[in-house]
């Protein structure tokens, strides 16, 4: 069986180390700033990087989208 495209970047994204989750907050930050919802976003933090490396991220990013904003 073919793995999905979902599978894949998941795969692709913890695979990526220590930069992935510096990749993923960028993606939080750009996606907050279009005004998609970042609870969906939190919880595939939590589920790509584990409770504490997710929590850091998305805590780094949601502080960082609204400076930005302004």
């Amino acid at each position: 069986m073919d793995p999905t495209i979902s599978e894949e970047l998941i795969a692709w994204l913890q695979a990526m180390g220590s930069l992935g989750p510096a990749l993923f907050a960028g993606v939080f930050i750009l996606a907050t700033l279009l005004l998609f919802p970042a609870s969906p976003l939190a919880m595939l933090a939590g589920y790509l990087y584990g409770s504490l490396t997710g929590s850091v991220a998305t805590s780094f990013a949601g502080l960082t989208g609204p400076l930005i904003r302004k």
